[in-house]
Parts: structure tokens; sequence; C-alpha cells
């Protein structure tokens, strides 16, 4: 059986006797000696924070993707963008260390539901395309502060499990949704209220 060790350096794993790193190609032998003196908990600790660093990294990559991507969509006209890009900074600004691991998961959702919501012409409810065949309108309920639509019976249920947008998280009840209609103008979906 060949026990593995782990570069000092590089971390990569390797045989026992080695006496070079084959990944990073430092000399070891020494090293690793200290190395494996060290305390266990030690080198759990230093494994952790360097997990940590990536999680953070990758958490603020997401939210600067989906920055970039709201900001270059060519969502219709009626839907305010610039909420949606704040609330995605908002998160930026605040460090990781400061969400536990259920608020981590819950923005990772949220960001994966604008990602497939941010062409404006879907139910931020159900993602579904507004239907507009045979219609000249379709009724349906806007988001007062992001302006992003949703079928009014999906948005009302939706309410009543959670008090805020699905789209830029800002506090909501069912009277201060603005009802209208979707219309098709020019080829574009133009929003109209009652």
């Amino acid at each position: 059986m060949v026990l593995i060790i782990s570069c000092p350096f590089c971390e990569k794993e390797l045989p026992d006797e080695s006496e070079f790193c084959a990944y990073c190609g430092k000399r070891i032998r020494e090293e690793t000696i200290d190395y494996i003196k060290e305390p266990l908990s030690t080198k759990i600790e230093k494994r952790f924070q360097r997990t940590l660093e990536t999680f953070r990294r990758g958490f603020y990559s997401l939210l600067s993707n989906l920055e970039q991507r709201v900001e270059n969509s060519t969502s219709i006209s009626y839907v305010n963008k610039e909420k949606i890009v704040n609330t995605i900074r908002q998160f930026k600004v605040t460090s990781t260390d400061e969400y536990n691991e259920e608020e981590k998961e819950e923005i990772r959702e949220w960001a994966k539901f604008v990602e497939e919501a941010i062409s404006g012409n879907k139910c931020i409810i159900c993602l579904q395309e507004f239907d507009m065949k045979d219609k000249e309108k379709l009724a349906v309920i806007l988001c007062p502060n992001c302006s992003y639509a949703g079928h009014p019976k999906h948005f009302e249920d939706w309410l009543t499990e959670k008090s805020s947008c699905p789209m830029c998280r800002s506090e909501l009840d069912k009277k201060s949704l603005v009802k209208g209609f979707l219309s098709i103008k020019e080829k574009q979906l133009v929003f109209s209220s009652t």
C-alpha cells in the first residue's frame, strides 16, 4: 500500500516516497517531514481557509457575471434593470462571511432565477413566455419597483408565500402590485395599466 502525502507548495497528492513534486517541481522531501508533523487541526484550518477563499471568489464572480448579463440584456422597455443591478451590488458589497449557508443557497437560487428571467418577456414566477398568440392583450401584474411582470394568479400566489418581489426582492404586498395588460406594438411587448 502506497502512502499519500500532499505537496506543501501546491497541495497535489503524491506518493510518500516522492522527493520532488511531479506537479510544481519543487523539492519536498525535507519540507514534507515538517508538513507531516504539523497538527491535523492546523492542516484542516488551512484547508478550510483556502476553501472559504475559493468560495468567496466564486460567489463574487457569480454575482459579477450576473450583473454584466443584466446590464447587457436587451429586455423590454418596461423593465427597470437598474433595480435588479442594485440588488446584485448589495449582495456583492456584503461580505460572504455575513451570510449563513441557507442565505448563500437562497442567493445562488435567486441568481439562477434572474439569469433565466432577464429577457423580460417571461412571467417572473413560472418563467414561461407570455403567450400573445391570438390575443390583443394579456393581463399581467407588475412589481412597482422593478416593473417585471407576472401572470396575475402566479404573482398573487407568490405573495401568499413570500412578501417580496422574486426579481428585485423589495418588500411587497398584494395591494402594491400594478395591474395592467401587455400588448404588442411595433413587435415589442408594451405594458399599459388598467
